[in-house]
């Protein structure tokens, strides 16, 4: 993969903030919250990756850690979800207790 321009890198979360704005495509996965994390944090500068973190209204055994939970890859496709952006799935209980990613 090609390095992304930082202010790209902005535009692409920016973009995907308004997709989720909108009603879920996936009745079952209400997505509740999206942040970023990583190295779009820090200065700007060309980027491999812009990481988000996906919150979902769904009890955390269904939520598994590191995998994406059931209808996440139908969501990941309608919202656009791709390269440069990679996605890792919380559940909205794990992150109202301040776990870290």
């Amino acid at each position: 993969m090609r390095a992304v321009k930082w202010s790209r890198a902005v535009h692409h979360v920016e973009e995907l903030a308004r997709r989720c704005d909108t009603p879920s495509p996936v009745p079952m996965l209400a997505v509740t919250g999206l942040w970023v994390f990583g190295d779009l944090l820090g200065e700007p500068r060309d980027l491999d990756w812009v990481h988000v973190a996906i919150v979902v209204d769904l009890p955390l055994d269904d939520v598994p850690w590191l995998d994406v939970p059931r209808g996440g890859q139908h969501w990941a496709q309608a919202m656009r979800l791709r390269e440069p952006l990679t996605g890792r799935w919380r559940s909205l209980l794990d992150a109202s207790q301040g776990s870290s990613l």
